[in-house]
């Protein structure tokens, strides 16, 4: 956004007439700040109610795909595609992630991650 731009956004965020200030300001927020991490950026994710061949998804190797942010907060987030072999089975899951969890989680190469021998039949499962 322009300089004139933002400065006619924050002149109607100073009214008190103006209705839909929130909105406003998720959008000023999200027009002015960049994702900090893009597509292709690679970090080793832990979830722990989440578990993939009967293994807990604790640092699985994830790239991201897309970034996002719902309006109610202004919190960059991410999609994670993980790819994960399992002896002779291989699956490609979805993880997602805050920029805060991402913050502190550690960078890797690449987003395959290779388990031993499947723990159940299960090809995924979740625990709750």
């Amino acid at each position: 956004m322009t300089k004139q731009q933002i400065k006619v956004f924050n002149d109607l965020l100073e009214s008190e007439k103006f209705r839909g200030k929130k909105m406003l300001k998720y959008l000023l927020w999200a027009n002015t700040t960049e994702p900090k991490y893009k597509p292709g950026d690679c970090f080793l994710i832990s979830k722990p109610g989440e578990r993939v061949y009967g293994y807990p998804v604790k640092n699985f190797k994830a790239k991201v795909i897309r970034s996002y942010s719902f309006k109610e907060d202004c919190v960059w987030r991410y999609e994670l595609e993980a790819i994960v072999r399992c002896g002779d089975k291989q699956t490609d899951t979805k993880q997602f992630a805050s920029e805060t969890e991402l913050n502190v989680s550690r960078r890797c190469d690449g987003n395959l991650t290779i388990l031993g021998d499947p723990i159940d039949d299960a090809p995924q499962s979740m625990d709750v």
